[in-house]
């Protein structure tokens, strides 16, 4: 049985990879290679250390090509780095700087909320106005219902989260 790199390695660790990740300036896949670990791994320790505030910034080498919501090829000359669905699962407040078709992609911004309830900012005007989506946010955070559409802010069942 193969064991969980994640579990096996110390908060010291997974900073110092971090680090060399976000400011040394090297992409996820030489970081992994160089400490023998997943770059999937490395991604996500650079956003919970960055959001935490050990980093002052991610390297946008972290980011990918846009998510299509279509599918097919990404376009290998965007200059534009941004988030893919992944790096918004792990930290839902990449949702502010996606394109606009993460934001306006329902299952995206339910991950994205589900982590960070007040990414529901982000989120495209449709799905503010979309009960599910606002409630999983307001679950996650009652401060989420400010950016909620006008319709929904007096909703009682919402409002009941937020007073609970």
């Amino acid at each position: 049985m193969k064991k969980n790199k994640l579990s096996n390695t110390s908060e010291a660790f997974r900073r110092k990879v971090a680090k060399a990740a976000s400011e040394e300036g090297i992409t996820p896949e030489a970081a992994g290679e160089q400490f023998n670990v997943s770059p999937r791994l490395v991604q996500r320790w650079v956003f919970e250390y960055a959001e935490s505030g050990f980093f002052k910034y991610i390297g946008s080498m972290l980011f990918r090509h846009p998510f299509r919501v279509g599918g097919g090829a990404p376009d290998m000359g965007s200059s534009n780095p941004v988030p893919d669905w992944e790096a918004i699962k792990t930290s839902g407040r990449l949702l502010e700087v996606a394109d606009e078709s993460m934001k306006a992609n329902r299952e995206v911004v339910l991950d994205a909320v589900r982590q960070y309830g007040k990414a529901l900012e982000f989120a495209h005007d449709s799905l503010k106005a979309d009960r599910e989506v606002v409630f999983e946010a307001v679950k996650q955070d009652g401060e989420a219902l400010q950016f909620a559409a006008e319709e929904l802010r007096n909703d009682e069942g919402l409002l009941r989260i937020v007073k609970s």
